[in-house]
């Protein structure tokens, strides 16, 4: 199927009742060929060499060309320093904002609001965002990828940067920021485009968070996949990697709940994707290229699932071979890893249950010093329901010494709205 009938179905087909306003602005065909930078590419081009430019390399581009695209753009590029600068001897020391960061460093709604260089890349860094990229985002996306793949610099794209594998974070990049770009519509009666699903949806944007989407779910009495950390966005690697949640094993990966998407393509071309179009690209963007590999666009906006509101009882087990501050209560090593045995026996039945066990082993300032944390979540069901189903694993760790009272439970409607 070529690019120009991609375009024409995408214009042709509507997948939601409501768009938003900025969907309706793309770069055009005409416009792109008015600077060579800004061209779409081509099924026929030949592959591009393997390693990017660099500053310093023939074909990076000067402040000339930086400059020009940047005006073309409405004055959105920054070209921005690392967070924690304020901290280290140079032109950007500032004792009060490094004492004041280093007050916020660790709070998770710190740096997805920044525009900054990571930690770990000192080099020089692009960055396409500003305030105004909702304004006309799908363009601005379109000159973006353009820009970068016919100059051949490396394109990495960020929301909120919840990124282990730092896909979110590149050195000599242009780095598409999306955080900015939020809307959320929800229906309470919606059909797929090829009719195999009618019910509840939600269409949400590029840099919609898991807060906005807990949010939505008080507003609307009911329930979506969104994660576990509030700042964490939901549209981008969340989603096309998977996207685990409370609900994964009672109503399944984020993933799995997709019913369209429109998004910004390598040769900078918008499409839209679900089951009867483009489907290659739909199976792609939802975990088709796996967790390591990155993306296969930029994700502007995308259709999924919702449900009726399914309260969430969690609770919390954690046992540790350190004890704890003014008290005596400590296990073995042995004894610490036959209870993680024990926790693994049952671990299965949680899944069964459609619940979800998030745990950690973290290591306590010597091999020995070990400490398990797990946080266990059991959709819909009511606080009587899960003591009954926790209690063989407390009575299991208590048979080995591994004494856990009854844990504070709490049943949520949404994960952070009591």
């Amino acid at each position: 199927m070529g690019a120009s009938t991609l375009i024409t179905l995408f214009l042709l087909t509507r997948v939601f009742a409501v768009d938003f306003d900025w969907e309706r602005e793309q770069l055009t065909e005409d416009e792109a060929l008015t600077n060579k930078a800004y061209c779409f590419g081509s099924a026929n081009a030949a592959p591009t060499e393997e390693c990017r430019s660099i500053p310093g390399d023939g074909d990076w581009p000067c402040v000339e060309d930086w400059s020009a695209f940047n005006k073309t753009l409405g004055g959105v590029l920054l070209k921005p320093r690392p967070l924690a600068s304020v901290c280290y001897t140079g032109e950007d020391y500032n004792e009060q904002k490094c004492a004041q960061l280093k007050q916020s460093w660790a709070r998770m709604n710190l740096q997805p609001n920044k525009y900054h260089v990571s930690m770990g890349i000192r080099k020089q860094l692009y960055t396409n965002i500003a305030a105004k990229f909702y304004l006309h985002p799908r363009r601005l996306a379109s000159l973006a990828v353009n820009f970068a793949r016919n100059h051949n610099i490396r394109l990495v794209i960020k929301n909120s940067g919840h990124d282990f594998n730092g896909k979110s974070i590149g050195g000599n990049s242009l780095s598409i920021w999306t955080q900015s770009l939020k809307g959320m519509t929800y229906e309470a009666e919606y059909t797929s485009p090829m009719g195999e699903y009618t019910g509840r949806a939600i269409k949400y944007s590029a840099g919609t968070q898991a807060y906005e989407g807990s949010a939505l779910m008080s507003q609307k009495n009911m329930s979506m996949i969104v994660a576990g950390g509030s700042t964490v966005g939901i549209a981008g690697g969340f989603l096309q990697g998977g996207g685990h949640s409370s609900f994964t094993s009672y109503y399944g990966l984020a993933a799995d709940n997709v019913l369209a998407m429109t998004a910004v393509i390598a040769d900078g071309r918008i499409v839209e994707m679900h089951n009867g179009l483009n489907e290659d690209l739909f199976w792609a963007f939802r975990g088709g290229g796996g967790v390591f590999v990155g993306t296969f666009g930029i994700v502007t906006s995308v259709v999924v699932k919702a449900f009726p509101k399914t309260p969430v009882v969690t609770g919390n087990i954690r046992f540790s071979t350190k004890p704890d501050r003014g008290s005596n209560n400590s296990i073995s090593t042995e004894t610490f890893w036959a209870g993680m045995k024990a926790y693994w026996t049952q671990a299965t039945s949680i899944c069964d249950a459609g619940g979800l066990g998030y745990s950690f082993i973290y290591p306590e300032g010597s091999p020995q010093g070990l400490t398990f944390t797990v946080r266990i979540s059991l959709p819909n069901k009511s606080l009587a329901q899960y003591r009954t189903f926790i209690q063989p694993l407390l009575s299991d760790l208590n048979t080995l010494g591994v004494k856990i009272p009854d844990p504070t439970l709490k049943r949520s409607i949404n994960f952070y709205t009591q």
